[in-house]
């Protein structure tokens, strides 16, 4: 193999893959993901779905991490799973969702907001955006 195709083979080898989201894929339908939670997912009803720009929230479920309880959606585009939401209603669980994005994902890769909400936002390997607000602490975990 000539010099050049070897660097570039090393450099995709090295590159981050999509991360997707826990147990999901990016691009699952519905039924994957419900199937893949091991059950702690459910698809909504039609009377509590919701759309959102280009996405359809179809399922929903909870997840724990770092010792807290969130609740997830899972947002659906024409291609699949697009984004998964992910709410901590405690405000004081916010540094347990951003802990475990952090370990997740590295360090955040910027932050704004003022005094009446945080934004940290990672943007390798995937997107997200992470609120954090005195009523409640959301981040969005969408594909790139």
């Amino acid at each position: 193999m000539p010099r050049a195709g070897l660097i570039a083979l090393a450099l995709l080898a090295a590159s981050p893959a999509a991360a997707h989201w826990e147990y999901t894929r990016w691009g699952m339908n519905e039924g994957a993901v419900i199937a893949a939670s091991g059950g702690a997912v459910h698809a909504l009803p039609p009377a509590e779905r919701r759309r959102q720009g280009e996405l359809d929230y179809r399922a929903a479920g909870r997840f724990e991490a770092e010792g807290a309880v969130f609740r997830l959606a899972f947002g659906f585009g024409r291609t699949g799973l697009r984004c998964v939401s992910i709410r901590a209603e405690d405000p004081r669980e916010a540094p347990a969702l951003r802990r475990w994005i952090t370990r997740r994902f590295g360090a955040v890769q910027q932050i704004g907001g003022d005094e009446n909400q945080s934004v940290f936002v990672w943007s390798r390997p995937d997107d997200i955006q992470m609120l954090v607000q005195p009523d409640a602490a959301i981040a969005l975990h969408c594909a790139s």
